[in-house]
């Protein structure tokens, strides 16, 4: 399951009224939320039209992420020296 941290103060209704604060990981340990309850808070898709939570990204999805988009020539780094 992916994880995610809270971007916007909320009280959860799903989770027996527990306030998230900004920082906080989503849900909180014991619970589940549902995948349809993740794009809820996750986007703009709510009564109040606001991000509640982000999914956190590790060191380990950017580089696969960076890997499999990466071309030839993009990790050819310009120096002062290619340049003359």
């Amino acid at each position: 399951m992916e994880k995610y941290k809270v971007v916007r103060e909320f009280k959860e209704t799903k989770h027996d009224g527990h306030v998230y604060v900004v920082g906080d990981s989503y849900p909180k340990e014991g619970e589940k939320a549902t995948k349809a309850r993740l794009e809820e808070l996750s986007t703009t898709k709510n009564k109040y039209k606001k991000v509640y939570i982000e999914e956190v990204v590790n060191e380990e999805q950017k580089v696969e992420k960076v890997a499999g988009t990466s071309d030839e020539n993009d990790s050819k780094v310009e120096t002062p020296k290619d340049k003359e």
